[in-house]
């Protein structure tokens, strides 16, 4: 746990999580390990971007499936105005290209919600010291999806298709490819984002704000 006598007196702190729970357990933990923070709460990305505009946090521990705005464009808006603000992701998605996306955004570091308080606390400090931090679950993931490697241009196109309803013969016309190859590129889609369903593709895509990125149509 840090030392009290180390900590900034005016510390502020922003959660943003659409889980009571989570938010109400993360408060406790931080209030433990910084008796002088001022800690806010979001539970939807409008309110998280909101908050980090107008009480600028020192520290902002983030879910990247917030509704009404996605992980990646509260990255963006926080990044544009509080520069200053450290962010921690702390989520529960598990895919390498989702934890990759949240870091090419601008996060200081990331931490799942599988892994122990212990593991939150030393990500909490690393990050506040100007460190760059991943814990040791996410790494094995960001790691593991190195071979795999992060969407390519064609898969963010066939992704952004695949969302405006187009079928594969559709998107084989506009991009001059055959169906067949069209579905090679869905069906790894499906694997580096962890889903197996049109349906569940879409969902971590929005929820995410893949959809869009590197888009070159």
């Amino acid at each position: 746990m840090p030392d009290p006598n180390t900590q900034p007196t005016a510390f502020k702190v922003l959660i943003a999580d659409d889980h009571t729970l989570i938010v109400a357990s993360v408060k406790e933990l931080v209030s433990k390990c910084y008796n002088s923070a001022e800690i806010r709460t979001a539970q939807d990305g409008i309110t998280a971007i909101a908050l980090a505009s107008e009480f600028k946090p020192d520290l902002f521990i983030l879910d990247l499936g917030l509704p009404r705005a996605s992980g990646i464009e509260i990255l963006g808006e926080v990044r544009r105005w509080s520069k200053d603000t450290r962010v921690l992701v702390l989520t529960g998605l598990t895919s390498a290209a989702m934890l990759q996306s949240a870091l090419d955004a601008g996060a200081h570091g990331i931490s799942l919600k599988t892994s122990p308080l212990d593991t939150l606390v030393d990500g909490i400090g690393a990050v506040l010291k100007g460190e760059n931090w991943i814990g040791a679950d996410a790494a094995q993931i960001l790691e593991a999806g190195e071979s795999q490697g992060q969407l390519t241009s064609r898969e963010a196109q066939i992704l952004n298709m695949i969302a405006q309803g187009m079928t594969n013969a559709e998107i084989g016309k506009r991009l001059g490819i055959s169906p067949k190859t069209v579905d090679n590129h869905r069906t790894r889609l499906m694997g580096k984002l962890g889903v197996n369903s049109r349906a569940q593709l879409l969902a971590v895509a929005l929820k995410t704000g893949l959809l869009g990125l590197h888009l070159q149509l």
